[in-house]
């Protein structure tokens, strides 16, 4: 059952309603019920993870211990497609980039997942890796299934559960843009910044998080997750730290939506340029299906302006539509925790 925390029942979303303007409710037991039968929620397997971590047995990924994650040579890389999608325009799209993680991953390791080996309609991640001769366990490249594995397509033929059972072990990641010249960009991009001579991005950490006086849930964001991971409270020390990166906190009153935005640009530190991750924690905007500001505000993050329940203007929030002409994020990785970071639901 739900902890109770000074009235308030566990967890706590990090999301405001732009209909009150005022927090989600807190799950209930119908929530709960829910999550437990989910496909994601596999306790075997995610209890066989955690005891291979807790032994050593994989280190600090899922492949076999003799594998380099930093080498697709030998962790190999995968694109996979719904079945029922033709995917000869998006592969065309992708070309630069699959074209370079074929010669990076090597003809075996390489693998393009499509028509009957592609994601078939309501399939489960289990019966997926098992018709490929692989199963729900520390990942063996040389068994089918790469390391690295890439999701073309939407929620909705895609689901989340398929995505994140897949990811107790395998890396997983997914691209779904509205438009095939999206894909297109984003595979230039990405080449385009691994073929730099030299990096924009220095081993820099942004990390901006909210707590404002008046709510729980950020205030417990700061103190259970933020804090901890810029002050380094486990045997791993700060965020980073044996890759040797430098934190640069926005905590508080600090995560002002002019600061987020100087962040953006790379102008937030004198001589520190733009970070090559920002840290993101704090409530998420969230609107009813039939209100207009919902494809292009969902998400947004709301900041330490904002002054209190019942008064939300976009004055004290963070959209896309806010990110500067002339931001640096090519190549930033931009980890969300809040509400709607990754999508909306479709009930």
């Amino acid at each position: 059952m739900p902890i109770q925390t000074k009235g308030f029942e566990m967890p706590l979303p990090l999301g405001v309603s732009a209909e009150t303007l005022r927090p989600f409710p807190s799950l209930d037991v119908v929530d709960w019920r829910l999550f437990a039968t989910r496909e994601a929620r596999s306790e075997q397997a995610l209890c066989t993870r955690a005891s291979q971590l807790s032994f050593g047995v994989t280190g600090d990924v899922g492949a076999i211990g003799d594998i380099d994650p930093n080498n697709l040579a030998q962790a190999g890389w995968g694109v996979i497609f719904p079945s029922d999608v033709d995917p000869a325009p998006l592969k065309d799209a992708l070309k630069p980039l699959l074209d370079l993680r074929k010669r990076q991953a090597g003809e075996n390791l390489y693998k393009v997942f499509e028509g009957f080996d592609g994601i078939r309609p309501n399939e489960s991640a289990r019966a997926w890796i098992e018709r490929h001769g692989a199963s729900l366990n520390v990942v063996d490249p040389e068994m089918g299934v790469p390391f690295y594995l890439v999701l073309i397509g939407d929620p909705v033929r895609i689901r989340f559960e398929f995505q994140y059972t897949l990811d107790i072990f395998w890396a997983v990641g997914r691209l779904d843009f509205p438009t095939i010249d999206e894909y297109r960009r984003y595979a230039e991009s990405v080449v385009e910044y691994e073929r730099a001579t030299t990096l924009s991005r220095g081993k820099h950490i942004a990390m901006f998080a909210t707590c404002h006086d008046f709510d729980l849930a950020t205030q417990m964001f700061m103190n259970q997750v933020a804090k901890p991971l810029a002050a380094g409270t486990g045997k791993s020390g700060p965020l980073g730290k044996r890759q040797n990166f430098v934190i640069d906190q926005y905590f508080g009153r600090a995560a002002t939506k002019a600061n987020l935005e100087a962040i953006f640009r790379g102008r937030a530190r004198p001589n520190v340029g733009a970070p090559a991750i920002l840290f993101s924690g704090s409530h998420g905007m969230g609107f009813r299906f039939d209100d207009k500001r919902l494809i292009s505000k969902q998400g947004a993050l709301i900041c330490q302006d904002w002054p209190g329940y019942g008064r939300l203007t976009e004055e004290h929030w963070f959209a896309a539509a806010d990110i500067p002409s002339d931001a640096s994020v090519h190549g930033l990785i931009h980890f969300l925790f809040a509400c709607f970071g990754a999508g909306t639901p479709r009930i």
